[in-house]
């Protein structure tokens, strides 16, 4: 329960840090990944959901070095996939990028 627990400590942290950035987060319900929107940068750009979720990966990648899987990959449209079973380090740093990536910024 350990693993679980971690994985658990991780979901909170990052969907706090996502919400406050304009993302919708769906709630997870335990597991290795995290899904969600950014919302904001739909509406500002008023792309179609699942264009937005495909740009802001790039994005995201470009200009901080973050990897997640796009909303073409996931099949949800508009919503992107977050790993949380990654080295403690590698998380950590990812969530000091993303507090300073506001998605409606871009």
């Amino acid at each position: 329960t350990c693993q679980s627990e971690e994985l658990s400590d991780r979901a909170k942290i990052l969907s706090q840090v996502l919400t406050a950035n304009g993302w919708d987060v769906l709630k997870p319900s335990g597991g290795l990944f995290l899904v969600a929107k950014p919302r904001a940068y739909i509406l500002k750009h008023g792309c179609t959901e699942k264009d937005g979720g495909d740009q802001i990966t790039d994005i995201l990648f470009k200009e901080k070095n973050v990897a997640i899987n796009n909303s073409t990959w996931t099949g949800l449209p508009g919503y992107c996939r977050f790993v949380l079973s990654c080295k403690k380090k590698d998380f950590e740093e990812a969530v000091i990028r993303l507090r300073d990536f506001n998605c409606s910024n871009y």
